[in-house]
């Protein structure tokens, strides 16, 4: 009997003993809840009055620039011959009716002498037409007669301004019969493409453009935007772009079109935007990373990134309460831009430490 009470109180004394050193390491463990900090502290730190705002959530998706098809101008071969004389290299600019190629070609030399034929013919019909005149002044011709020379110097002449057109508008030269096509700029720009050489035979059933046109003022840039996304992608919404070859520079502009069909295999659809191009960097071809700023606005509480810092994997914030700097977790969310947005644990009024917290948290925990 006298045992069993021995044990019993020996397991109680040990019991105790253990509470005793639970509560002490529960207090150890205790968190110290802030600190006021000194001026010179303070000098450290930057604060921000919480409050509601409008922000916009990015989307960010990759793509790739292209000509803006509205300032370009493609050169089609409108006769068949030989290349004979280029004027231009890539990357030139080119004023709006220079010289840039010249085609030595057998259908100009057919059209020029069609016009030859025709203007001969012209001046037959003229002579025939005046000589009648005169015989009718004199009643030496009839009326029938003068007639038909009427008649056919208006055939004449309507096939000689037929003619001439045709060599005009195929460049030719009415002057001479140097069988010589001139290409000229049609517009103002950049050559950009080139397709002949001296000495490059062309057809007119060539499909390939002989030169191509842009200003580069404005580019397009072609996006892929997954299906997942497509409801975040309105017409008009800002973008900004940013390049490999120029990171630190910033192209803005716009949506211009959203395509109505997705594809099937990569289940993106395509979205044009119209980049500015300031000192005509952007090149086609290049890849760009487009961030995408939604017009339509969400109302709630963003913070700088460093006024959030991670412990125990945890967003948390500083905020000053009174005089005092307390440690607070918060839930993050989206991301706008330069800051993130808070959507539980502060509300508008609070004062937090938006430079310097991670500094502040460090002095907090050095405290326990």
């Amino acid at each position: 009997m006298k045992n069993s009470f021995l044990v019993a109180g020996i397991l109680a004394l040990f019991a105790l003993s253990c509470s005793k050193n639970e509560t002490k390491t529960e207090a150890v463990e205790q968190p110290v809840a802030g600190f006021v900090p000194s001026a010179e502290f303070e000098k450290q730190l930057e604060y921000e009055v919480v409050k509601s705002g409008e922000y916009a959530a990015p989307l960010t998706v990759v793509g790739e620039v292209t000509f803006d098809e509205d300032n370009v101008v493609r050169i089609y071969p409108i006769v068949s011959g030989s290349v004979e004389r280029v004027y231009f290299s890539l990357g030139d600019y080119v004023r709006k009716g220079q010289l840039m190629a010249t085609i030595l070609s057998t259908d100009i030399s057919i059209y020029q002498r069609d016009f030859s034929i025709a203007k001969s013919n012209l001046d037959v019909a003229t002579k025939n037409r005046d000589r009648v005149k005169a015989l009718h002044a004199s009643n030496f011709a009839s009326d029938k007669d003068l007639q038909m020379a009427e008649n056919e110097f208006a055939n004449a002449k309507a096939e000689y301004v037929g003619k001439k057109q045709i060599l005009e508008l195929f460049g030719g030269n009415a002057q001479s019969s140097d069988a010589v096509y001139n290409v000229y700029a049609p517009r103002s720009g950049y050559l950009v493409e080139r397709k002949v050489n001296e000495g490059t035979q062309i057809r007119t059933d060539n499909a390939d453009a002989l030169f191509t046109l842009s200003d580069l003022r404005t580019v397009w840039v072609q996006a892929n935007v997954y299906e997942s996304d497509y409801s975040r992608v309105h017409l008009g919404d800002q973008v900004e772009a940013t390049t490999i070859a120029f990171p630190e520079d910033r192209f803005s502009g716009k949506v211009e079109k959203i395509n109505s069909i997705l594809d099937a295999e990569s289940r993106v659809i395509r979205v044009r935007t119209e980049l500015s191009n300031p000192g005509e960097k952007l090149l086609p071809g290049m890849y760009a990373t487009i961030n995408i700023v939604p017009a339509r606005k969400t109302t709630t509480i963003a913070l700088p990134e460093e006024a959030l810092f991670l412990e125990r994997n945890e967003p948390h914030v500083i905020v000053k309460v009174g005089k005092e700097l307390i440690k607070r977790p918060v839930r993050s969310g989206r991301q706008f831009g330069d800051k993130v947005e808070v959507v539980e644990g502060l509300n508008a009024g609070d004062e937090v430490v938006i430079r310097g917290a991670l500094l502040v948290s460090n002095e907090i925990n050095n405290r326990r």
